[in-house]
């Protein structure tokens, strides 16, 4: 057989139609040569651990999770313990998190962070990398169960382990939002809140250019007006909507321009239509009914477009709610309790920062 060779691409110098390319489009452009050359790897005398960890690391950036776990499955039969091999399990548990099996999630999640502490002697600055990503989405799957006395505990970890490392600055900030989070829903409201003011303040002191290309940096605005909104609505004095929705719109506008420029749309549409379905539950409680029903209505369509490509009841959970929110009319905060509980949301702690 012909020899295939492929050569790495040059992130700085890609373009297509004349453009940058983006992130997700050059983890899609490296997908597609990584598995040509496992397919072909009987040119070689073994398939590479590290073909398959870059393979499966970007399978899992392009939201291809059932691709991520069959070859995760593969690399975990061929190959013994690594730094490497804990990414592996690390990409298959977060693949199982985000295609809602929680169970396997977890189980996979502390077989990575095992594996991973007894290499930690292999590369320390690796291992502090792969730690913190595990770290980092066990604790959103600790989220998503409601456990946050755990997810508490394990994004303090991260964040202790992060902020030893100046390369691992970004990381650190996500972390420390998520700490917020969790201390908000475990109802340590002031404390969260002024967590996230912390890790907002990192953010501001961050460049515009990184910040606007960055999903952690918009999953953070998302996630702060989220408990700010449930803030005001535990202390009607305190809060302040109208920050929410300048926080909601300013992350709208960052993952549109990811969208439109990435070839990973199935996972944008899923974060803009969590995000414009909030936007919409912010206009309806300010009164801002034009602005409500267009949020709703744009929210719809990104979760249609979802449903047209996989038939998920998810996708059509959340249209469901989004037609029952967008007929609802809502009290003001600090009356008697309405149908704007939490339980309503379409957003999931599930999010994909960048890895």
């Amino acid at each position: 057989m012909k020899s295939i060779k492929f050569s790495e691409p040059n992130s700085s110098n890609l373009q297509l139609e004349g453009r940058q390319l983006s992130h997700l489009e050059e983890a899609t452009l490296r997908t597609i040569r990584l598995i040509a050359q496992l397919d072909h790897h009987e040119e070689f005398d073994s398939p590479h651990l590290e073909t398959y960890r870059q393979l499966i690391v970007s399978l899992l950036e392009t939201s291809k999770y059932t691709d991520c776990i069959r070859y995760a499955k593969q690399a975990i039969a061929l190959f013994s313990g690594s730094l490497a091999l804990a990414e592996i399990y690390y990409a298959r548990a977060d693949s199982y998190r985000e295609t809602e099996e929680l169970a396997l999630a977890d189980f996979f999640f502390k077989k990575a962070l095992a594996l991973c502490n007894k290499h930690q002697s292999e590369n320390k600055e690796e291992y502090c990398r792969i730690k913190n990503k595990i770290l980092r989405d066990h604790g959103i799957l600790f989220l998503k169960r409601k456990n946050f006395h755990n997810a508490i505990a394990i994004f303090q970890e991260a964040c202790n382990l992060s902020g030893l490392s100046e390369k691992l600055f970004k990381p650190h900030l996500a972390v420390m939002s998520y700490l917020g989070i969790s201390l908000v829903k475990n109802k340590n409201f002031e404390q969260g809140m002024e967590q996230l003011k912390k890790a907002r303040a990192l953010w501001n002191a961050t460049p515009d250019a990184e910040k606007n290309q960055s999903m952690d940096y918009a999953a953070h605005l998302y996630h702060t007006a989220i408990e700010n909104y449930k803030f005001q609505k535990a202390f009607p004095e305190k809060g302040d909507l109208q920050t929410s929705k300048k926080d909601v719109k300013e992350a709208i506008a960052i993952r549109e321009k990811l969208e439109t420029s990435s070839v990973g749309g199935n996972y944008v549409h899923n974060r803009l239509g969590d995000t414009f379905y909030f936007l919409g539950k912010i206009c309806k409680q300010l009164g801002e009914e034009d602005e409500a029903q267009e949020s709703f209505s744009k929210a719809k369509e990104h979760f249609e477009s979802l449903l047209e490509v996989e038939k998920n009841a998810l996708w059509q959970t959340k249209i469901d709610k989004i037609d029952k929110r967008s007929h609802y009319s809502p009290r003001l905060f600090g009356t008697e309790k309405t149908s704007t509980s939490s339980s309503n949301d379409t957003s999931a702690a599930s999010v994909r920062p960048s890895v």
